[in-house]
C-alpha cells in the first residue's frame, strides 16, 4: 500500500524521458540532479531521439516526458518551458567571419552550408528564416546530430546553425557567433 501511494504522488516508479542530444548538455542533467534530490526513489529511462520521434512516443503514451523544442500542439501535449535557446552560427575558428561576434545572415549567401536534415524540425526553421531573408546557402550535407555537425564545420567544409547550448561541449577549432536575422 505505501509503494502503491509513492508510485501515485510521483515519488516511487520509473519516469522514460526522450532528449535531443543538446538537453543533455547541460538542461537535462540539471533537471535530473533536482529531481533525484527531492525524490531519490524515481528510476529513470533516458532515450535520446529527434524531437519529431519524441512527439510521437508521446502521443503514444510510450515516454513520460519529451525534451522537444516549439512549436508543439498545445491541444495533444501538456507543455511547459525548461529554457530558451538559440541558434548559433558555427564556423571554423580560422573562417574571416569568426572575428565578428555577430554575423549578419545576408553574409551565409551562396556560403558552404551543413545543413540539418530535412526530416529534423530545425531545418523547416531555418529554411523559413533562410527564404524571410532571401538567403540562400549552398548545402554541402545534410545531418541530424549538432556534434557531427560541428565535426564537419572543424573539418572546414562549411559553416552550420545549431542551438547556443552547443557551446557547452568546447568543440576545438570551431567558433560559435551570434548571428543576425
Amino acid at each position: 500500500a505505501v509503494q502503491t501511494r509513492l508510485a501515485v504522488q510521483g515519488q516511487l516508479g520509473t519516469l522514460t524521458i526522450g532528449f535531443t542530444q543538446s538537453a543533455s548538455y547541460e538542461l537535462l542533467p540539471r533537471l535530473i540532479a533536482l529531481h533525484h534530490a527531492r525524490y531519490p526513489a524515481v528510476r529513470f529511462v533516458f532515450k535520446e531521439l529527434l524531437i519529431e520521434e519524441q512527439l510521437r512516443l508521446l502521443e503514444s503514451g510510450s515516454l513520460d516526458v519529451g525534451m522537444v523544442r516549439p512549436p508543439v500542439d498545445l491541444e495533444r501535449l501538456d507543455t511547459l518551458t525548461m529554457m530558451r535557446d538559440r541558434f548559433v552560427l558555427a564556423l571554423p575558428a580560422n573562417d574571416p567571419l569568426a572575428r565578428s561576434e555577430i554575423v549578419p545572415i545576408q553574409a551565409l549567401h551562396q556560403r558552404a552550408y551543413i545543413a540539418w536534415s530535412p526530416i529534423a524540425k530545425n531545418y523547416r526553421i531555418l529554411d523559413r528564416i533562410f527564404e524571410d531573408a532571401g538567403v540562400r546557402p549552398r548545402t554541402f550535407v545534410s545531418m541530424s546530430q549538432p556534434p557531427a555537425m560541428l565535426a564537419m564545420v572543424r573539418a572546414g567544409l562549411g559553416m552550420a546553425i545549431v542551438p547556443a547550448a552547443m557551446a557547452a561541449i568546447g568543440f576545438s577549432g570551431v567558433a560559435l557567433r551570434s548571428l543576425a536575422t
